[in-house]
């Protein structure tokens, strides 16, 4: 990473240095005449190193009746391409089309602006396609990847979470071993085992809740205490939407009652052995045991 960026450094150095001397020796519109199929070429090739990759997944398809597209790495490889190569091509039709900036203030003005807006585009043409043929090297699973889905999951998550999927695995297990969760169907345990998993990692709300809660109102407030802890942004509204209790919707006004008088009343002592049982279920110094 800290190559990458020593990398992207040099590159706007060397091309606002270029930029500047050649529009100050010469002038923006013979910069851009010149640097114009440059960038053409170069997003020719990229495109081309691309459609050959597509070829080499239908031909594999047509004549062996089995592609060697791999879903995990080259979906992301085809969705990257599929926002990045028409953003190069605006780049270089803005460029080609850009007749430069000529203000009445001043000349050094001029040069200043001019200098700034040919930079940026061709500093930005040059970070995605180095992008581009990051993509296509064989380095994109093991390195890259992993990058570009954090980025786009924190881009798209409804909430975040610090839970790996061990720990989400290890929170489910203790929540339907302690009966706070239970399934008369195995394989709806299973499945609705994965569905915690995926909800309580990538921060992805379901359209409905799921899990039912055999819970009172005291002890579905100490579970959302716990998950306030290990997530950010799980608001009470996106954590109705995740859970019920039992068959119903958690509602605010008898969740807040609850809880006040399961703290004043008698039943205190059992209010807080509930809360330290689930309590020991969120924790983490726990989840490898």
């Amino acid at each position: 990473m800290q190559k990458e960026k020593i990398i992207l450094t040099l590159m706007f150095i060397i091309i606002g240095t270029i930029t500047c001397i050649t529009i100050l020796l010469q002038s923006a519109n013979w910069f851009i005449s010149v640097i114009t199929p440059v960038l053409l070429v170069l997003f020719i090739v990229i495109t081309s190193l691309f459609l050959k990759k597509c070829f080499s997944w239908y031909v594999s398809y047509m004549m062996n009746g089995k592609s060697n597209f791999h879903a995990k790495v080259d979906r992301p490889r085809v969705f990257l391409f599929s926002i990045f190569l028409p953003l190069l091509f605006i780049i270089v039709s803005v460029i080609n089309s850009f007749e430069g900036f000529e203000f009445k203030i001043n000349e050094n003005v001029n040069l200043i602006f001019n200098t700034l807006f040919c930079t940026s585009l061709i500093s930005l043409f040059g970070v995605i396609l180095l992008l581009l043929f990051k993509t296509l090297g064989s380095s994109f699973e093991s390195l890259y990847l992993p990058k570009v889905k954090e980025i786009i999951q924190k881009s798209t998550c409804d909430f975040k979470s610090t839970l790996s999927v061990s720990d989400a695995e290890h929170i489910f297990n203790r929540l339907t071993k302690n009966g706070y969760l239970t399934y008369e169907d195995f394989d709806k345990e299973k499945e609705h085992s994965k569905v915690f998993v995926e909800i309580f990692v990538n921060g992805i709300l379901p359209p409905a809740p799921i899990f039912h809660l055999g819970m009172d109102y005291p002890q579905i407030t100490v579970v959302y205490d716990c998950l306030q802890k290990v997530t950010n942004d799980l608001d009470w509204i996106k954590f109705k939407k995740i859970f019920k209790s039992n068959e119903n919707e958690i509602n605010l006004g008898s969740r807040s009652s609850s809880v006040s008088r399961a703290k004043t009343n008698s039943k205190e002592k059992y209010y807080a052995t509930d809360q330290n049982k689930i309590e020991l279920i969120f924790d983490q110094n726990q989840f490898s045991s």
